[in-house]
């Protein structure tokens, strides 16, 4: 992504960039438009119930399974 922005300040077209990364247009777009990169932080359905496991000692946890 930063790659893209690079080379779009630099003067390169919206379709060389496309070709050059084998990205569709839209893709590229995007690209260009974001302030900051995405954080790739992920949620888990389970992470409300997280600390709730951990509170058990480590042998009940082994029991439990």
């Amino acid at each position: 992504m930063q790659q893209v922005q690079r080379r779009h300040q630099q003067g390169e077209s919206i379709s060389a960039l496309a070709r050059a990364f084998h990205l569709s247009r839209g893709t590229i777009y995007r690209y260009v438009q974001v302030q900051q990169p995405p954080s790739h932080q992920r949620s888990s359905p389970y992470d409300g119930y997280r600390s709730f496991s951990y509170s058990y000692p480590p042998s009940a946890r082994q029991e439990r399974r």
